[in-house]
């Protein structure tokens, strides 16, 4: 584990003496059973992981009646809450990607309408989308639309209109104000 980032240079290795972690931010730990724990895992904000970390240390000093079951519970514990931490993660991934999927299918599509379809609260899955892409959702429908869009402009013989509805702008002068904003011309003068 690296809490900091600052120790990305230096190899993962067992730790040797418990006493060594005493004070600092930094634990690395490989274990030969699960790929999961065999890269460096970045754990910010994690106040949770250190006092753990002492919990293992003070054991390790106190030298108590059954010290090393209790170290190895607590690094079992440790352990399984970084891994759920990183599912978390993992889930949001998906669910964006899944958040994706749906709009490159139907552009159509707003934030509730996808809320209501993956039983999310709206806000849940903009804070998410917007955590993990870096852009709101309502800006990547609109990106989608328009790729839509200039695909029908190109592609088809259909009019504005119905292109701007089956994309799912409210009007054609809505494409068209959209459309000039993000490639410098008009939806005419591309069919030109």
């Amino acid at each position: 584990f690296d809490f900091d980032s600052k120790h990305t240079h230096l190899i993962s290795s067992q730790p040797v003496n418990i006493d060594i972690f005493e004070g600092k931010q930094v634990m690395k730990s490989i274990s030969e059973d699960d790929n999961f724990f065999k890269k460096i895992i970045y754990l910010p904000n994690s106040l949770w992981a250190e006092n753990d970390l002492k919990q293992i240390c003070n054991e390790h000093k106190s030298k108590g009646p059954l010290h090393q079951q209790l170290q190895s519970a607590h690094l079992k514990i440790l352990l399984a809450n970084v891994y759920r931490h990183f599912q978390k993660q993992i889930k949001s991934n998906e669910l964006t990607t899944l958040i994706k999927n749906m709009v490159k299918e139907n552009p159509t599509l707003n934030n509730h309408q996808i809320a209501k379809a993956l039983n999310y609260h709206p806000y849940y899955i903009c804070g998410v989308f917007k955590k993990y892409e870096q852009i709101t959702l309502h800006q990547y429908i609109i990106k989608q639309r328009l790729i839509s869009a200039y695909s029908l402009i190109t592609q088809t013989h259909l009019s504005l209109e119905e292109i701007a509805l089956q994309c799912g702008f409210n009007s054609q002068s809505h494409l068209t104000r959209t459309f000039k904003k993000e490639y410098n011309t008009t939806p005419k003068m591309l069919r030109i």
